[in-house]
């Protein structure tokens, strides 16, 4: 199984960096699956990439291989988990963020659950892997979806394209489960380290995607 993990972030040049260590350090030492890792920011940030980093990491690997993209458009992470999603190639897909952190070993349990589902199939599936974020709302919410690659292919994004940040998971979970492709994996935890769980101070990336604006929009589209 080939996994793509689709990280946005406009925490530059290195707030991202965390996460991606984590995604690389937790991978099963003796994976057979491959794994990449599209990294997207905005046009305007593109020049704030460390490129030093990113070098060195390709040229001495301690870590998953990274791939960048650049996208122009509206300021937001909708449109770069999109984004990110298009030029993706794996079997699973996974939407990352900066404050997201993977379990041990998750890309064998992500592969045993996948199994379970797609075993003795010769016909791709839709389905959306719910797992467990540390959020009050787990039980209902599917905040970071794990999604087949069949599924994209059917929808045709990630979240619904006129979000900008609030309700498209709201949006995408109320879908998956009319179209009654929701796999419940939430015995599997990753942990979303947002400020509102943690009570750690929110940095001015944090601000702008929870603006009321965006809430408001979001309560409207949805």
């Amino acid at each position: 199984m080939k996994f793509s993990i689709l990280h946005a972030t406009a925490r530059l040049p290195m707030g991202w960096v965390d996460s991606w260590r984590e995604w690389s350090n937790r991978l099963s030492k003796d994976t057979p699956h491959e794994v990449e890792y599209i990294l997207c920011v905005h046009a305007n940030d593109y020049g704030k990439l460390p490129f030093d980093f990113l070098k060195e990491e390709e040229t001495q690997p301690t870590g998953i291989k990274i791939t960048v993209i650049g996208r122009t458009g509206r300021v937001c992470a909708n449109d770069s988990w999109n984004a990110a999603a298009k030029v993706s190639t794996g079997d699973l897909l996974i939407m990352n963020a900066d404050d997201l952190f993977p379990c041990q070993d998750w890309d064998t349990k992500l592969y045993a659950e996948t199994y379970k589902i797609e075993h003795g199939s010769t016909d791709p599936i839709s389905y959306v892997l719910h797992i467990s974020t540390g959020s009050p709302r787990d039980h209902e919410l599917i905040s970071h979806p794990v999604m087949s690659r069949a599924l994209y292919n059917r929808l045709g994004y990630i979240f619904y394209p006129e979000y900008e940040s609030m309700y498209g998971d709201d949006d995408l979970t109320e879908l998956a489960v009319k179209m009654n492709v929701v796999a419940n994996a939430r015995h599997i935890m990753f942990e979303h380290r947002n400020p509102l769980f943690t009570g750690e101070s929110q940095d001015d990336v944090f601000r702008y995607t929870n603006r009321q604006e965006a809430y408001e929009a979001g309560q409207r589209i949805l």
